[in-house]
């Protein structure tokens, strides 16, 4: 009785270098996509910071006419108290209606805290004041400015946005540069 051996040439499968050549490859690819990968990353959260900072104003905004009483955006470090800090943004804010019409968060009486957005990752947020206010008419009480960026901003890219509300009450976004 004879042994059957398999023909070896009926096999399919990878070789080794084949293997070796199609890690290669994909090493390749991985190196020269990961670079457009981050920066998709990093415009990507500036843009999605300044979209949310842009819903909470007009949300603010929106309350106070509702309400009849104002309200307004304040920057938050525990996400229950204001902050008296302008680069506390960072940290979050807290969209309120200012039901006593003290023309502030009250934690007594208490204000209604609509919206509270935490810590920001790998964006910086700074702003004018600490927090901006509107009226019962949904006017603000100042101007006010917030300038978005990202963590790592290299000179001259448009990793960054300029949230400004004019004293109109008009809300607008402009794209800039890294400084």
């Amino acid at each position: 009785m004879a042994l059957h051996r398999p023909n070896l040439r009926r096999l399919a499968g990878f070789t080794l270098i084949e293997l070796m050549v199609a890690l290669a490859v994909a090493a390749v690819l991985t190196a020269v996509a990961l670079p457009s990968f981050n920066d998709l990353l990093r415009g990507n959260r500036v843009s999605s910071t300044s979209n949310n900072l842009l819903t909470a104003i007009n949300l603010a905004r929106s309350e106070a006419i509702k309400t009849n009483r104002g309200g307004g955006v304040c920057a938050s470090t525990d996400g229950s108290t204001c902050s008296t800090v302008a680069t506390a943004w960072t940290s979050g804010w807290i969209v309120w209606a200012d039901l006593d019409n003290s023309g502030a968060l009250n934690l007594v009486p208490v204000d209604e805290r609509i919206r509270i957005e935490g810590a920001q990752r790998q964006v910086t947020v700074t702003a004018t004041a600490a927090a901006m206010r509107f009226n019962a008419r949904g006017r603000p009480t100042a101007a006010f400015d917030l300038a978005v960026r990202s963590v790592v901003c290299p000179t001259g890219q448009t990793y960054a946005r300029d949230v400004n509300l004019l004293a109109s009450g008009m809300v607008r976004i402009a794209r800039t540069t890294c400084p």
